[in-house]
């Protein structure tokens, strides 16, 4: 009881205050770990059938053709993308979907953009 008598208003204030940040960073640290081990991407990406990893992407991509400025696409064609923002990608087409957003896997990745953003697609070869 004497020792609640010597504190102050001010350690009482700067406890309550430590606490609360100490409280803060411990809430922000499980968060984050969480987010960590809830990420699959990166983690299960090179575990994953390579073939149910693309007919998971044409289910998302239904739309096996298309047109472009006047062209015919067809899912399977080596396409030329240039988008808007100048970036290009070389890949086979997988599809496009309901929103307008073109699904292309190139160099190992799969790329989307959407069709508007397009500025330009080009065939590369024959169907593969």
């Amino acid at each position: 009881m004497e020792l609640l008598r010597q504190l102050t208003p001010e350690s009482v204030l700067i406890a309550a205050a430590a606490a609360a940040v100490i409280t803060f960073m411990i809430i922000k640290a499980r968060a984050l770990y969480r987010a960590v081990m809830n990420y699959p991407a990166e983690l299960n990406f090179r575990t994953r059938n390579i073939k149910e990893v693309m007919e998971h992407c044409c289910l998302l991509f239904p739309m096996e053709t298309f047109i472009f400025k006047g062209r015919n696409y067809k899912r399977g064609m080596m396409i030329r993308v240039t988008t808007m923002s100048k970036q290009t990608f070389e890949g086979k087409l997988i599809g496009l979907n309901a929103d307008n957003v073109l699904c292309v896997v190139a160099k190992g990745m799969i790329q989307a953009d959407i069709l508007d953003h397009i500025t330009d697609i080009s065939e590369l070869g024959a169907r593969s």
